[in-house]
Parts: structure tokens; sequence; C-alpha cells
């Protein structure tokens, strides 16, 4: 491996390295904000669920210049949260995914937020 490729190598896992840590920081950040919300049914279902929704929100850069990798992360996560529901839930209470696109946009993403918190 020559210098200059190793040093294209170095590049490219730098670049990666800071996407997945700009995604991880937006991703905690807005964990952070969700809360719960009370969905109003009172039935308790045939899960004998509370009603009670655990609300997470989360940002994916599905279209833009990263969203080749970005959709079937995003992909990935929706299939995580319906899972979990799939077993019962968190705590017996279901998982909402309140997600947006920020289309690898930083101001996109942080006007995204209170839409998702």
């Amino acid at each position: 491996m020559t210098k200059k490729m190793k040093r294209s190598v170095f590049k490219q896992f730098k670049q990666w390295m800071t996407l997945g840590m700009i995604v991880l920081a937006a991703v905690l950040l807005l964990a952070a904000c969700g809360g719960q919300e009370t969905t109003g049914s009172d039935s308790g279902g045939s899960d004998g669920g509370s009603g009670e929704v655990v609300r997470i929100g989360g940002i994916f850069d599905i279209t833009g210049a990263t969203g080749d990798v970005g959709e079937p992360y995003a992909q990935g996560a929706k299939a995580y949260f319906e899972y979990v529901n799939e077993q019962g839930g968190l705590d017996g209470k279901e998982v909402k995914l309140y997600d947006i696109d920020y289309a690898y946009e930083v101001p996109q993403a942080i006007g995204g937020c209170p839409d998702v918190a």
C-alpha cells in the first residue's frame, strides 16, 4: 500500500467516524428529549399493556449526500423498534419512533429536534 493510498484510507476512515459521531450525538440528544405520552386507550388490549407509549426521536440522513448509508441505518432502527414492540415493548409499553430525514444538512437536523421531541 502506497503512502498516498494510506492517507486516502485514513481520510475516509476519519470522515466515517465523524459522521458516525454526529449521528450518534443527534440520536442520543433526541432520545433524551423524548418522553412518555398516554394514548388515551384504557382498554388494555390483548397484550395487557397500560396504554402508555415511550416516545423516541431520531434523525436520519435518508436523502442527501450520505443517503446511501443513512437509509439502511434508518430502516434498521425502525425494524428494531418493531421487534421491541413485538416482544412486548419496553417494560410493557409500546415504543414509538418519531423520525425525520435531515438530508445530511445540520441546520435541518437542528430545526427538526422540536418536531420529534
